[in-house]
């Protein structure tokens, strides 16, 4: 608490298209009303993304500021977050969303860390070896990156998105493909163990359970074979190399 402010984060990770949102419960101790201005500021370079207010705030009435993750219309880039809470004159705003304001210091400050995805497998990994890479594979196109774990190991969305196929194939074995929110991407995961609980149609968050590591279909060994596609899967898109963003979201 500073001064007549009092706030609190509802989380300190967040992930676009997850469970919940960024939300940040504030209000104002007193007597009198308060003008009170929040700021969602990306800390890297103090640009603000988002913003609620000015507006005039009753003492001890709750107040919420919930972001979605989106700025622009666009999923921002991960980092590290803050909500800046302003009241009295410092409420009036120096610059508009999207600028760098040079002004005086929040009242209060909440911070958080937003991810646009999480990493798929939720146990211990590995990336194998050359044959499990994206590309040509011993005479044969290999369109996504092969992930060992042990069987069973619980399978999450990446990123939330809706299901567009979950199916069985002698190749594939046990498999899910899911159209991705907030981009033109789509993510197959393939090789379950069994059919994914999540049916086609259905509505999906980040880091929602869709699985588990499997050996089904034309496989070896216990692993997901995860594909990422800019556009429509297999119906006009392209396969794209999903090593550097695996390794991303999994170094997270």
């Amino acid at each position: 608490m500073r001064g007549p402010l009092v706030a609190q984060l509802s989380a300190r990770a967040v992930h676009f298209d997850g469970p919940r949102p960024a939300r940040l419960l504030y209000g104002v101790a007193g007597t009198a009303a308060v003008a009170v201005r929040v700021d969602l500021v990306r800390v890297r370079d103090g640009a603000v993304v988002a913003r609620w207010g000015p507006d005039t705030a009753a003492p001890y009435v709750p107040r919420t500021a919930s972001w979605n993750g989106l700025a622009g219309g666009r999923v921002p880039a991960d980092g590290r977050y803050r909500f800046d809470v302003f009241a009295g004159a410092a409420a009036t705003p120096s610059a508009s969303v999207g600028a760098r304001p040079a002004q005086a210091p929040a009242a209060l400050s909440q911070s958080f860390d937003f991810r646009g995805h999480v990493f798929p497998i939720r146990g211990r990994h590995d990336y194998g070896v050359a044959v499990n890479r994206f590309g040509p594979v011993s005479g044969r196109g290999h369109r996504g990156q092969d992930v060992l774990a042990a069987c069973g190991t619980p399978l999450v969305a990446a990123r939330g998105g809706r299901v567009i196929v979950n199916a069985s194939q002698s190749a594939a074995g046990h498999y899910v493909v899911i159209d991705e929110t907030g981009s033109r991407h789509q993510h197959a995961y393939m090789h379950l163990r069994e059919r994914s609980p999540v049916p086609e149609g259905a509505r999906v968050r980040t880091g929602q359970l869709i699985g588990h590591v499997g050996n089904t279909g034309n496989s070896t060994a216990c692993h997901l074979h995860f594909e990422l596609w800019s556009g429509p899967w297999w119906g006009g898109g392209r396969p794209i190399d999903p090593l550097p963003f695996l390794r991303a979201w999994d170094r997270r």
